[in-house]
């Protein structure tokens, strides 16, 4: 199966600046990869087996593993403002992550 990859889409979904040489390189592994997925999809399955959901099963672990969800007091937004970088009008300032125009 031949797929095209547009690794420059790619790479400006994930905000990196590429050289040729980690183009050309980065392409090579996304081929591998579906290549190798493929190979997966070729797989037989024989009937009657389910696919696993998670690879540890409710079984898999130790009782004291695992443990009951508590209730918790929320953080409040003093607690937020305290460990953020930049506030702008009683918001939190993060990082864009979408450049006007492209949405």
């Amino acid at each position: 199966m031949t797929t095209h990859i547009d690794i420059d889409h790619i790479a400006k979904l994930a905000r990196l600046e590429l050289s040729p040489q980690e183009r050309e390189r980065y392409m090579h592994e996304i081929e591998r990869v579906l290549a190798y997925m493929e190979k997966i999809n070729a797989v037989a399955i024989p009937s009657g087996l389910t696919p696993m959901t998670h690879a540890h099963t409710e079984f898999s672990f130790p009782a004291e593993a695992l443990q009951e969800d508590q209730p918790v007091t929320p953080f409040s937004y003093e607690q937020f403002q305290a460990c953020t970088h930049k506030q702008r009008e009683g918001c939190l300032v993060v990082p864009g992550i979408i450049e006007p125009g492209e949405a």
